[in-house]
């Protein structure tokens, strides 16, 4: 062997011994995330709220925690403000829902009872895998939205909590947005008769 070619194979062992490293500790980032995504949607289809808790990040429960205000406390006007998926939530919760029981939950407790009773779109996200995995940090990553076997434009967000890659709930609402707004359409259209 020439030195010349003993020099490329130490620069090629070097470049691999620095490279693989990184990429392996990427790829089994995105395979956490990938995993941590599927036991979440398996806990929603499975009316599993104690597992799908453990996978929804803070803004979930935030999220949660607004909803439950909003069902208690707007009135008319405040309804008509909000977003068309936040309003047929909290209106399918005050049709639904006693207000004594609303009043009695905090923000997990709506969201155990939404997971008990499939309110939170399980039938999108049984329809739901990600594809690509960007990784933004450590602690940050997204998710490229698969519905029905088709990649879509759309990204879920994941925040790593305490060792574990747990779904934003609140970046699947824009995609819920249209339904929300054709059946909203459809109760108000109900109403009037």
């Amino acid at each position: 062997m020439t030195q010349s070619n003993t020099m490329r194979l130490l620069l090629l062992l070097l470049c691999c011994t620095f490279i693989n490293p990184a990429f392996s500790q990427d790829f089994r980032l995105e395979q956490e995330v990938r995993s941590d995504f599927l036991n979440f949607r398996q806990a929603l289809i499975q009316q599993q709220p104690d597992s799908a808790r453990a996978y929804a990040d803070e803004h979930t429960v935030h999220y949660f925690a607004y909803i439950l205000d909003c069902t208690l406390h707007a009135d008319s006007t405040a309804l008509d403000t909000l977003f068309s998926v936040d309003k047929l939530l909290v209106i399918t919760l005050r049709d639904g829902v006693s207000e004594a029981l609303l009043a009695s939950m905090d923000s997990i407790a709506l969201f155990d009872f939404l997971v008990e009773n499939e309110v939170l779109a399980v039938k999108t996200i049984r329809e739901t895998l990600i594809g690509e995995v960007v990784l933004e940090s450590d602690t940050k990553a997204r998710g490229q939205l698969i519905l029905k076997g088709q990649e879509t434009p759309y990204y879920f967000n994941f925040n790593r909590e305490n060792g574990v890659w747990k779904f934003d709930y609140t970046t699947l609402l824009p995609l819920l947005a249209e339904s929300a707004e054709r059946t909203l359409a459809q109760r108000e259209r109900q109403l009037r008769r």
